[in-house]
């Protein structure tokens, strides 16, 4: 071992156990999940390059009354290169991962970027996965009883998606006290795991439905295009030795393009992702007060469900403060106070986000 190599080791383990009453109309659901999560790696630094390989391993198990008892696991291997010419920063990287549930998968990105005093150039390409989690592949496959229309229902034989992912940007520093980043992507998605509204008939999972009605049932978008870009300006508004003030401001628009030969699938993931988002974020620091204000503007298309008596709004602006006081060098104390105007909104059809509430945090640092 010497400077230049470096061997890491790390090893976590979570349980668990959750109680959730969405009704009490409706039985409660008790939840156990069980993680295990173990990583090695290799670092070798040399000259002006940075040589890191590894490998790391996952187990998970749940029990639930909703979805039944399942375990599954994870394997896989990386490398990464970074080398530095002339200002140019190359960072190709490449993950071989293996599941049992959709088996072994090649992963390559590529990125790189110029930097500068004043002037960042970035460009990024690669592929990704994701495999379905036990709640879309088994939510509700336990009930008991008939399950009424409406609900989610989750899918066993569900692949796991798949992404080319484009990316490129700029980031410019006008002084020391403005900078604005701006990124433009576009995703190329297949086998998008999403809920999508299914007839009882098609739905082929071993559960007692209502006939001739309609449910969330998890499913695979053939293909899925997404593009879009994203600006944010970083400011400084005032700075000496006791006061410091400083923010962000920041839009997102995003396009979507869904590629099948049926007609379009009404689901919840394509409902609530095209739009457009602004979100701001103002902070002010005195001595050990800290002070912050920071909102979400989302528009998007408007739905409505006559049968649970829901509409999803076609825009909302929430606005949050959060107020932060270091008491001693390592115990600090906060008040949090959320959706301050009381907005009521939804991200989703059907699930009410909270009014405006108050949280209260304390921190020690041993």
């Amino acid at each position: 071992m010497n400077q230049n190599q470096n061997i890491t080791f790390n090893i976590s383990l979570q349980s668990t156990d959750d109680t959730y009453i969405f009704n009490p109309e409706f039985p409660s659901y008790e939840n156990q999940t069980n993680l295990v999560n173990g990583r090695i790696s290799y670092l070798v630094t040399k000259n002006k390059s940075v040589i890191n390989f590894g490998s790391d391993w996952q187990t998970r198990s749940m029990t639930s009354l909703d979805r039944g008892n399942h375990e599954d696991y994870y394997m896989g291997s990386f490398l990464n290169y970074i080398t530095t010419w002339k200002g140019i920063n190359f960072n190709p990287s490449f993950r071989l991962d293996y599941n049992q549930h959709y088996g072994l998968q090649f992963c390559p990105q590529f990125d790189i970027n110029y930097n500068d005093e004043f002037i960042k150039i970035r460009a990024s390409m690669g592929r990704t996965i994701r495999s379905s989690d036990f709640t879309e592949r088994f939510y509700n496959n336990n009930y008991s009883g008939a399950l009424s229309a409406g609900r989610n229902i989750g899918n066993p034989n569900l692949s796991a998606e798949k992404t080319l992912n484009h990316e490129v940007g700029i980031d410019f520093k006008i002084n020391k006290n403005i900078r604005i980043n701006t990124t433009m992507f576009y995703r190329k998605s297949s086998n998008l795991i999403d809920w999508v509204l299914t007839s009882s008939e098609n739905i082929p999972v071993n559960i007692d439905l209502i006939n001739n009605e309609t449910y969330f049932f998890a499913q695979n978008i053939s293909k899925l295009n997404t593009r879009g870009w994203e600006t944010e300006l970083w400011f400084q508004l005032y700075q000496d030795d006791k006061i410091k003030s400083f923010g962000s401001i920041g839009y997102l628009k995003i396009f979507q393009n869904q590629n099948n030969d049926e007609e379009l699938l009404l689901s919840k993931y394509l409902a609530n992702n095209s739009g457009d988002k602004f979100n701001y974020n103002v902070s002010i620091a005195y001595k050990h007060l800290g002070i912050q204000l920071n909102g979400v503007y989302k528009a998007r298309n408007k739905e409505e469900d006559i049968t649970i008596n829901q509409t999803l709004e076609e825009n909302y602006f929430i606005h949050n403060s959060k107020i932060m006081l270091r008491l001693t060098k390592n115990i600090s104390t906060s008040v949090e106070l959320m959706n301050i105007f009381n907005t009521q909104y939804s991200d989703f059809l059907g699930a009410i986000m909270p009014k405006r509430w108050l949280i209260f945090g304390i921190e020690c640092k041993l």
